[in-house]
């Protein structure tokens, strides 16, 4: 997510209005040393078939991330148009780790965990990836988005992960006040 926040100082700099798809969107950051370096543990402790997960630390609202970038480039909120731009088809506002039917557990490293994910007989999965490929060809995505969520039950369609939390653009864009308003 580092392209965010480098999206977000290029707009800054070039004076543009910054672009946020949801007032209360999160996202994890991590720095690229870290991330490799726990990248590289994950490959020296890991198993076959484990599911290693790094612990990125607390996720960040992007708005706040926004605010703190204008107020670390000597300008003021009110100098800065901040635009809601919404949600893509499919985006969630919040990223999760970790499933609520996974359990995990801690690995010799204190930054990545273990979770234990769904062992699947291959014969069923294989058959299932052919349904899923058979569904292709029949017109509409419905037929495809049906046989996703039945081998990937944690699938969320985009209709379910947007729906709740569209949001008009235009009554959620932040404008600076002209001089004299208050």
């Amino acid at each position: 997510m580092l392209h965010r926040c480098t999206a977000l100082k290029q707009q800054l700099q070039s004076h543009q209005p910054l672009t946020i798809t949801h007032p209360d969107i999160k996202r994890f950051f991590m720095i690229t040393p870290e991330a490799v370096a726990l990248v590289l543990q994950a490959f020296a402790i890991g198993d076959h078939g484990d599911i290693l997960v790094l612990d990125m630390g607390k996720s960040v609202r992007i708005l706040d991330l926004a605010r703190s970038l204008i107020r670390l480039s000597g300008k003021s909120e009110q100098d800065v148009e901040i635009r809601f731009t919404d949600l893509r088809e499919g985006e969630k506002l919040a990223e999760e780790l970790f499933y609520d039917h996974e359990i995990v557990t801690p690995t010799s490293c204190a930054k990545i965990k273990r979770t234990n994910g769904a062992h699947r007989n291959w014969v069923q999965l294989r058959l299932q990836l052919e349904e899923l490929r058979a569904s292709m060809s029949i017109d509409g995505a419905s037929p495809v988005r049906r046989k996703i969520k039945e081998i990937v039950p944690e699938y969320t369609s985009p209709a379910e992960s947007v729906d709740h939390a569209r949001i008009p653009t235009t009554s959620l864009t932040h404008r600076p006040k002209a001089a004299g308003q208050s």
